[in-house]
């Protein structure tokens, strides 16, 4: 990383450091609390995990989206349909948390070599 700018150093430590920051906040989530639903139409710590790690992975596909591809369309999501559709409060904890690990420990080698060109490129984005 140490070619990178000295607070981009800092940011990708940060980003590695988050899947460990993320089960250690779910660990001090007291058991009965992780399933709660705060109201209709809202998440519960364990679907909030979910959405943690679809956001990773879709993160992981993005990066190399807009670093490998000539003008790369960058597609939103509706995550409050993952979440439904995708029954996020059905699926096992650990399978989360595994995806979350997976893609910083994919994404971290590229984002700490990343080089002031490839860090302007840009696409374009199907909702902004």
């Amino acid at each position: 990383m140490s070619s990178s700018p000295p607070d981009l150093d800092v940011l990708v430590r940060r980003f590695a450091d988050g899947a460990v920051a993320l089960r250690r906040a779910w660990d001090a989530v007291p058991v009965a609390a992780r399933e709660w639903r705060p109201g209709a139409a809202r998440w519960s710590a364990h679907e909030v995990a979910f959405h943690c790690a679809d956001a990773a992975a879709v993160g992981y596909a993005r990066l190399r989206y807009l670093l490998a591809e000539d003008d790369p369309l960058i597609v939103g999501w509706d995550q409050d349909a993952w979440a439904r559709v995708l029954e996020y409060h059905a699926l096992p904890i650990d399978l989360a948390f595994a995806t979350i690990e997976w893609a910083i420990a994919g994404t971290v080698p590229l984002v700490g070599r990343l080089t002031p060109r490839a860090l302007a490129r840009a696409g374009r984005h199907t909702e902004s």
